[in-house]
């Protein structure tokens, strides 16, 4: 019974190493809070607001718009809030953020 069990537990480790493996890189110079899956894209919560990235190009962008005026209470306490969560409603996105 010990023989058939190491030898199974052999084979997951072998297999684990095949699909653990790192696919793409990529590099955010923020400190991150938050990371959330979209369909394509992956949002991450960074000291700065939420940032999107392309896993495709990996090409980063903010989400928010920074010539926005009505986004100016983020701006404004930009350190002071962090960003948590983001949720998807109907066709717009709703972003949380924890504020002190």
């Amino acid at each position: 019974m010990r023989g058939r069990n190491d030898t199974a537990f052999r084979k997951w480790v072998r297999g684990a190493n095949d699909v653990l493996r790192p696919y793409k890189e990529f590099y955010i110079p923020l400190e991150s809070s938050s990371l959330h899956f979209l369909k394509s894209r992956i949002c991450i919560g960074c000291t700065k607001g939420f940032e999107i990235v392309d896993l495709d190009s990996l090409e980063t962008q903010g989400l928010l718009d920074p010539s926005d005026a009505t986004l100016d209470f983020v701006k404004r306490r930009e350190g002071m809030v962090r960003p948590m969560s983001i949720f998807r409603v109907e066709q717009d996105f709703l972003l949380c953020y924890d504020g002190t």
